[in-house]
């Protein structure tokens, strides 16, 4: 449930997910950039998707 006030309008809830896996070399912070960057790319191709990369 989303809390807030009353509204006669359905609350819709969108998900993008950014995903991606260790690669030689990466470091905890070019892991977290790289799923970071997925994820926009997901919500510049219309949202609601996951994009693996």
């Amino acid at each position: 449930k989303l809390e807030g006030g009353e509204t006669l309008l359905p609350r819709l809830v969108t998900a993008s997910f950014g995903v991606t896996e260790y690669r030689d070399g990466d470091t905890p912070d070019s892991i977290l950039k790289r799923a970071d960057d997925l994820m926009y790319e997901a919500k510049r191709k219309g949202k609601n998707q996951v994009v693996w990369g």
